[in-house]
């Protein structure tokens, strides 16, 4: 009898704790799916731009314009009968949109040949040389399945889900060095913008140049954004070069990211708090600290398109501004790379976290 107990009891303790594990899962993805839940229904109220309930000991929340306390009043109850929390902060964040990018004549914004480091102005243009894409940032260089690539955004290289597969992508970007005129056709005046600034600063404006002559990749894989209302992580996407000679050495008169000795060698989780740097084509290096790293947030994209990003990190508006999309964000206690920008409004910018964007488009480091 004894030996039959022997033998009966010790699975049990097994059995049991394999229960007890699947009911864990269960109940953490449970959780996750609440949380989930609860800020989609904030995120598409009126006004509101962005939410957070995890970074901090406090829910914050974001809205796009200065309001009067009735409106903030009725968000506040929303998020309270949501969340049974009543310990609520909330900024003026303005809109979060993925921007055009701002004038500039900088550095950053000329061609580079024959190497292309990061941190320089890039975009996509139609086969047939037709501009859609005005500018954004060249994150870093990668590889994926054995080619050698850039890494930026959806809305940079893949012209949110419009591009094709072998699209050119040209270094500078179009607003760069091609632009056309402010009647292309999309109601887009920045060109019209651009060559003021280009009288006044007397430098000669080069718009009748063929932009295809400027290509540096072809488009290979983006993850598409979702644009009906359902959850994105992130916006991303890699093109090939075109030319090996296209991709530094690493050298320090040759760096993977201009302004920096190193480029994108390791990637981790952001941390609440951290001290961040970037390199972008327009505000070039900048610094700042993120203060959330789970916020969900509602971008506006062009072609009037809406998207909604979940477990973002927000930073401090002075790190980016319009054509720093696609910047690779890092962290400055150890150099790795901890988030991806693609958005921003008047006080703040979001970023993916850099470990979805490697999950999804599955890229390795450069050897």
């Amino acid at each position: 009898m004894k030996r039959d107990l022997t033998i009966i009891v010790p699975p049990l303790p097994f059995i049991i704790r394999i229960v007890l594990c699947v009911l864990t899962f269960q109940l953490l993805g449970s959780t996750a799916d609440a949380w989930e839940s609860w800020h989609n229904q904030v995120i598409k109220l009126r006004y509101v731009t962005a939410i957070d309930s995890q970074s901090q000991d406090y829910i914050w929340f974001g809205v796009s314009k200065i309001l009067p306390q009735k409106e903030i009043s009725a968000i506040r109850q929303e998020i309270e009968r949501l969340s049974a929390r009543r310990n609520i902060r909330y900024d003026v964040t303005g809109e979060f949109v993925s921007p055009p990018p701002l004038p500039s004549i900088q550095k950053y914004t000329g061609v580079y040949r024959p190497t292309v480091p990061g941190g320089v102005s890039i975009g996509h243009v139609q086969p047939s040389g037709e501009v859609d894409v005005t500018a954004g940032t060249l994150g870093a260089w990668v590889a994926k399945d054995g080619l050698v690539g850039i890494l930026s955004n959806n809305h940079i290289l893949a012209n949110s889900n419009r591009g094709s597969v072998g699209d050119p992508i040209v270094q500078p970007g179009a607003y760069d060095i091609c632009w056309p005129p402010p009647d292309n056709g999309n109601g887009n005046d920045n060109g019209c913008l651009f060559k003021k600034i280009l009288r006044k600063k007397k430098v000669k404006p080069h718009l009748e140049v063929d932009c295809l002559d400027y290509q540096i990749g072809t488009l290979l894989s983006w993850i598409n954004i979702n644009f009906e209302g359902g959850n994105n992580l992130v916006d991303c996407a890699f093109a090939v070069v075109t030319d090996p000679s296209f991709v530094p050495t690493g050298a320090p008169d040759d760096p993977y990211i201009l302004g920096l000795s190193h480029g994108l060698t390791h990637i981790r989780r952001p941390i609440i708090d951290e001290r961040v740097y970037k390199v972008g084509r327009t505000t070039e290096y900048t610094k700042s600290t993120i203060p959330y790293i789970d916020a969900t947030v509602k971008v506006s994209y062009k072609y009037g398109q809406t998207a909604i990003f979940v477990r973002q990190v927000i930073s401090a508006g002075a790190m980016g501004a319009g054509g720093d999309s696609g910047s690779i964000i890092f962290a400055a206690s150890d150099g790795a790379g901890v988030a991806h920008l693609f958005a921003g409004s008047d006080e703040y910018i979001a970023a993916n976290w850099l470990y979805y964007t490697r999950d999804f488009l599955e890229f390795d480091f450069l050897q």
